[in-house]
């Protein structure tokens, strides 16, 4: 199988070096899945939430978002946080964003036709993350 490359609008052959290179990138695409994207999505929101397993994880979320509902209530009644609420809440909330933008990116590499071979670099990922 003979391989091209576009230079400088003209169709040229890769040297023999390209296609090896070509090649190491197929299969190392090739061997990258979907799931193992969603095992470091997944790897990050445990760090995220000093979790374990899903069951903690999924308890976590329940519990800090029942947490921020009670401020909430407290701020639609009319009523002030005191300043250990403000900052919680605001600490739930951060989190809560950054947890959104690790599945974002999660989607992002997922949604991809070749998952690059460094997914798990930090790069692919939301600061903090």
């Amino acid at each position: 199988m003979v391989l091209y490359k576009s230079v400088n609008g003209k169709r040229v052959k890769l040297t023999a070096r390209e296609v090896t290179e070509y090649n190491k990138q197929q299969v190392a695409a090739a061997l990258i899945t979907k799931t193992q994207v969603n095992v470091e999505c997944k790897r990050r929101i445990f760090k995220l939430l000093l979790v374990k397993d899903d069951q903690s994880s999924n308890e976590k979320q329940s519990n800090l978002l029942a947490e921020y509902m009670v401020f909430q209530d407290i701020l639609i009644d009319g009523g002030t946080l005191t300043t250990e609420q403000t900052t919680r809440r605001a600490y739930i909330k951060a989190g809560n964003e950054l947890l959104k933008d690790i599945i974002t990116a999660s989607n992002v590499l997922t949604a991809m036709d070749v998952i690059p071979d460094d997914y798990t670099d930090d790069k692919h990922w939301p600061e903090g993350s």
